[in-house]
This record gives C-alpha cells, structure tokens and sequence, in this order.
C-alpha cells in the first residue's frame, strides 16, 4: 500500500490552481523585456566607445573627420532602428492564439525602455566623455516611444475585454492604476507640445509627475512583476536628485549689467565657482535657492559661460535674455557648473577655419569660442580664419560688445519688420564703426585693432552665405573649417544648409531669439 503525502496533494493542486488562474503564457512575454533592456545597455556601451574612440582619432589625426560616421548616425536613423528593434520583439512569436499575449508584451517593452530613458536624462551625463544636450534629445524621442507603446497597451486591453464581455475586469485595482497611467499618458502626447510652448514651467512639473507615476504605478500594476526595472528606476531618480543637490551652490547676484532699452543682461559671478579651466561653449544652470521648495520643483536655467577662463577678469559673464525667470541683484540662487561644452577640446586645437552665427543672447556661445580663438592666433601664432557674425533685433543690445571690451564681431540690428535676410554681403561703406567700444582685454589684443574691429549694419540681415563662401574660402581642407550658429531654429538651419552646400564642419546650438 502506498502512502499518499497530503503537502504533495496541495502542492498540486496549487499549481493546477496557478495555470488555471494565469495560463500557460503567463511569463512568455519576462524574456523580451530582459532583451530590451540588454539591448539598452549595449546602446550605451556603443556609444561611450564610440565617442572614445572618435575623439581619440580626432586627437591624434588633427582632422574632425576621422572616424567621425561612428558618432554621426542622424537621430531619425537612431530612433528608427530603435523602434525597428521593438517591432522585431513585438512579431517574434505574437501566440495569435491568445492575442493578450501580444496586448501584454507592448506594455513589458515600455517599461522596460524607462531606465534608458531615465540614464539618458541625466544633467550632467554620467559619462564626462558624453554631453546631456546631446542625450537630452535622445530621452526625448524614447520617451515618446514608452508612452506610445503604454497606449497601445491599454487601448489593446479595453478593446479585448470589451470583446470577451469582460470590461468590469477595468475596475479591479491592479488594472485601474494601468487606466490611470493610460489617461495622464494620453493628455501628455495631446498637449504635450502646446503645454510646452505656452508654459513651459507648468510642462516640467507635469513631466516629473508623470514620470514618478508611471514608474510607480506600473509597478503594483504589472504581472507578472516588474521589482527588477523598478529597482533600476528609483536608483536612478535618486542619485539623479541627490547629484542635484550637490553640485548646486547657491549664490547671491551682486552684478547685474543692463541697458533698461535691450532686452539682454550680462551676469556675473564668482569665476572660482567654475572649473580651473573649461572648454569654451560650457554652460551653468542657476535656479531658484536650494532649500526653497521650488528648487525641486521648477527646472533650473541653463546659460553658456560667455568669458573664457584665460580672461584675468576674477568674474564670469553670461549674457542673458530677460525671461519670465528674473535675476534680482542681491537675490541667492542656486548654480550648478559641471556641464561640458558641446564642442570637443580637439575643435578648438585643430579648427583652421570658422564662421561664427549667432542670434540675440546666442552671441554668449559665441564670445567664448572667439576670444579663445583670437588668443590662439596671438598667443601661439596660429593661422586661424574667423569670422563672427551677430544678428540682433535691437541697436541697445551693442552694451554688451562694449561691456565685455569684445572686438571683430560685424553686427546686424534687425527690427521685427525685416523679413529673411538681405543682400549685405560684408563690410562696405554701409557700416558704422562701433569706434566707443573699447577693449579691455589684458594682453596684446589692442595691437591687433586693424584686424580685430566692430562694425555695425543697422536695418538689415546679411545674406549669410555669400558673408561665409568669403571666410571659408580661404581655407581648403573641408576637416576643420567649421560654421557655428548659435540661435533661433531659422537660423540654425539656414547656417546648417550652407554647411552642407560647402561641405564643411556644422555646429549649432538652439536660442530664443
């Protein structure tokens, strides 16, 4: 006779209870999203080394176009490839004989992608070697994605259990909190770019918010679960705050410049605040005090350093367009100052011919490559071809060339009336020497003023390309002359198309004008 074991019986029967419950498919769908999230990984692998690689190449050649396809794949291309990488998971063994199947994985994908979204997000990147304006337009694009694929999710399970007759399954708490995180998903792809261009404020707040939702909700929501990606994500959002708090310093704003008819400001602070050197084209972002609440709130402002570290000056200057975010003399703020320039050490070694562009409060990227530049060219000899062009909407906004002691720039004060740019194709008789700038530079620049001087052009644009075929010219090998513009979206990509037409290096930054 044998003896039946009673714990083998109800572990049967706990089992014959679990597929009944689940079904067979019930984990089909884990494996897919441990590919994505590898697959996530290995982009940030390639990435890193292929950044490396580039900028050692670049180093070492003195040319910017070796080995630079590694590192140019145009984003339509990347974010193609990445949603051709989800729809490969999604046909892989679709189970159409169980289409939830299917229905489920769309939502495992998504958030599965949410810790590189979130690593793409950082400010400042995590790798020095990469730039968050770069990955910031990356997180961008996968965001979209997630919300994408979270939608089709919950618009695939109302559709399902509306068909079973099973629609009452909507309100049991696991999959209500889906519901809630499908309906805040679905107002933020319709009034995503509205909110954004209105307020844009009002859109960071609700970004956050909906982030910390998504990736908590989602979490009691999904089964089977998900601990492993949500582990990954609080990690994230955590040491991304607290790097927050701790790079941000505050400070109190003693030196505000401005002219009350121009709509720019020079600020100033403590050069010490900074790196013992930076690469021009670095940035800050100063918001509000660090122990107010709005600090965790509210977005900080990002502003690029517009003096270079050689200048003896003890302070720093931005040069700032006057928003609905003020700066009060004698206010503190917080700063934070570890944010690298776009534009790799190996340009400003290397460059031998550049055009500089650059609209409104866009002249701060500027100034800081082009003093660097002409103290290159006094200092160490080099034969560097320059020219620097700022457009500006109005005749006060010249305070700023004469606060700054800044010389060589050709200056265009447009007024809203003019439309596209008109035929003035260089320094003529039109031109109004700017002859109450002064420079206060502390080395050898006055003995250049013949080469080095301001010029003004009032109530007209320049035809741009003809002004830049002129300075590029002068240089033949198409490696290292360059056009930076810096800028509302118009002109970037104006200068853009005339760098391609000639074949050379393209730089661009996007400004409010």
């Amino acid at each position: 006779m044998s003896v039946v074991n009673t714990k083998d019986i109800d572990d049967w029967t706990d089992s014959v209870n679990l597929v009944k419950r689940h079904g067979q498919f019930h984990t089909v769908n884990i494996k897919y999203g441990y590919i994505i999230f590898g697959l996530s990984i290995l982009f940030i692998s390639i990435r890193t080394l292929s950044l490396w690689f580039y900028q050692r190449s670049w180093k070492k050649s003195g040319r910017s176009t070796s080995f630079l396809n590694i590192t140019s794949l145009p984003l339509p291309l990347s974010i193609s490839l990445l949603t051709l990488v989800v729809a490969i998971l999604m046909v892989i063994n679709p189970h159409f004989e169980k289409i939830s199947v299917s229905i489920k994985r769309l939502g495992r994908l998504s958030y599965a992608l949410v810790p590189l979204d979130i690593f793409l997000a950082a400010r400042p990147s995590w790798f020095s070697i990469d730039n968050y304006v770069n990955t910031i337009i990356l997180h961008k694009w996968v965001s979209r994605l997630i919300v994408v694929l979270g939608i089709l999710h919950s618009i695939g399970f109302l559709i399902y259990y509306a068909q079973v007759g099973t629609f009452n399954k909507v309100f049991k708490l696991v999959n209500f909190l889906g519901v809630t995180v499908f309906s805040f998903s679905v107002f933020m792809m319709i009034f995503w770019k509205p909110i954004r261009n209105y307020n844009y404020q009002l859109f960071y707040i609700y970004h956050n918010f909906f982030m910390i939702l998504f990736v908590v909700l989602i979490f009691f929501h999904a089964r089977p679960g998900v601990t492993f990606y949500s582990f990954i994500n609080i990690i994230l959002l955590f040491v991304g705050l607290l790097k927050k708090y701790i790079y941000a310093k505050n400070i109190t704003m003693t030196e505000i410049i401005e002219n009350p008819e121009s709509d720019l400001i020079i600020v100033k602070f403590p050069k010490g605040l900074l790196p013992e050197s930076y690469v021009p084209g670095c940035h800050v972002r100063i918001g509000y005090n660090k122990l107010s609440p709005l600090f965790l709130l509210t977005q900080s402002h990002p502003y690029t350093v517009a003096s270079t570290f050689e200048n003896r000056d003890l302070l720093a200057s931005l040069v700032i367009k006057k928003t609905k975010f003020k700066l009060e003399p004698f206010e503190t703020y917080s700063i934070q100052t570890n944010f690298n320039s776009s534009l790799n050490v190996c340009f400003f070694n290397s460059v031998d011919n550049v055009c500089i562009v650059c609209g409104g409060s866009g002249i701060s990227l500027g100034l800081g490559i082009f003093e660097y530049l002409k103290r290159c060219i006094i200092a160490e000899g080099r034969d560097i071809k320059m020219k620097f062009i700022w457009v500006t909407s109005k005749e006060e906004d010249a305070f700023i060339l004469q606060e700054l002691g800044i010389q060589g720039v050709d200056v265009f004060i447009s007024d809203h009336s003019t439309d596209g740019y008109e035929v003035i194709e260089d320094n003529n008789e039109e031109n109004i020497p700017l002859t109450d700038l002064s420079n206060h530079s502390q080395d050898s620049l006055n003995s250049f003023e013949h080469k080095f001087s301001n010029t003004v052009v009032i109530g007209k644009r320049p035809k741009l390309e003809a002004m830049l075929v002129k300075n590029l010219s002068k240089t033949i090998d198409y490696a290292n002359k360059w056009i930076i513009s810096c800028g509302p979206t118009s002109m970037n990509e104006d200068c853009a198309l005339i760098a391609k037409k000639q074949k050379c290096r393209f730089f661009s930054e996007e400004y409010a004008f």
